[in-house]
């Protein structure tokens, strides 16, 4: 089985490229682009790929031009930060919408439902990705432990999530701490991506805690936030540009 993937970050496609090899031996990768104009070359000029990871945002613009100027048939699993681009990625012939960071489960959720999707169960799969879709756009509040009670928590309050020692708090704009009783992976795959970024295995923040984020050590960034936090927040330099992308798209 052969795979192109289209993504402008090195670190991003050089991580793929190893889950791909540990999931997935079986597949090859023959190309790794990084722009509009790349891609649509590389159409013009090779076969279909049998399957294609696409980011949405790349160094020439949006991947959704790329459809505007030739005709691709491959199934595409697009691999992204933002989650605003999921109903248009399903006009095209996309057969799931992953959310960055990605992890090796992910992958082979997707590579599974490309097999259903050949074996015509395609109904089931739509079905599937409307449903988490659904969920992130209707998501408005959190349940929070305080005391011996549960209370919902909305989603503007929040300024960041932090874990250490296996639990994980949530930090209000106010200032408040709670315990919550999820993980940052699950709550990765439920916040909305437009207003919650996963800077590290530490954080997840929210746009609108954002004062501002300055340059750091080895090419790294800082994010400050309204309130103290219990860490500096660092952004790794592998990815300062993801992060860049998200803050310049998100909605506060």
């Amino acid at each position: 089985m052969k795979a192109l993937i289209v993504e402008d970050e090195t670190a991003a496609s050089r991580n793929l490229v190893a889950i791909l090899k540990d999931v997935a031996p079986e597949i090859q990768v023959v190309a790794i682009l990084e722009s509009i104009s790349d891609t649509i070359t590389w159409f013009k000029n090779n076969q279909q790929p049998d399957v294609l990871f696409m980011d949405i945002h790349l160094s020439d613009g949006s991947a959704f031009h790329i459809f505007e100027k030739i005709e691709i048939t491959s199934p595409i699993i697009f691999v992204t930060a933002y989650d605003q681009y999921a109903l248009d990625a399903f006009k095209v012939n996309s057969i799931d919408y992953i959310l960055k960071p990605v992890n090796a489960l992910a992958i082979q959720h997707a590579l599974k439902k490309m097999t259903r999707l050949e074996t015509g169960q395609t109904f089931e799969i739509i079905k599937e990705i409307g449903k988490r879709i659904q969920m992130q756009q209707e998501l408005t509040n959190l349940l929070i432990i305080a005391g011996d009670k549960l209370l919902p928590l909305a989603l503007d309050k929040i300024a960041f999530f932090f874990t250490k020692k296996e639990k994980v708090y949530v930090y209000t704009i106010n200032g408040d701490v709670y315990l919550i009783d999820k993980t940052l992976d699950s709550l990765t795959n439920i916040l909305p991506t437009y207003s919650f970024y996963r800077v590290n295995r530490q954080f997840i923040i929210s746009a609108r805690s954002i004062v501002d984020v300055e340059f750091w050590f080895g090419n790294r960034l800082r994010v400050n936030v309204i309130i103290d936090a219990p860490e500096d927040i660092i952004i790794s330099k592998s990815r300062v540009a993801d992060f860049k992308n998200w803050l310049q798209a998100c909605q506060i």
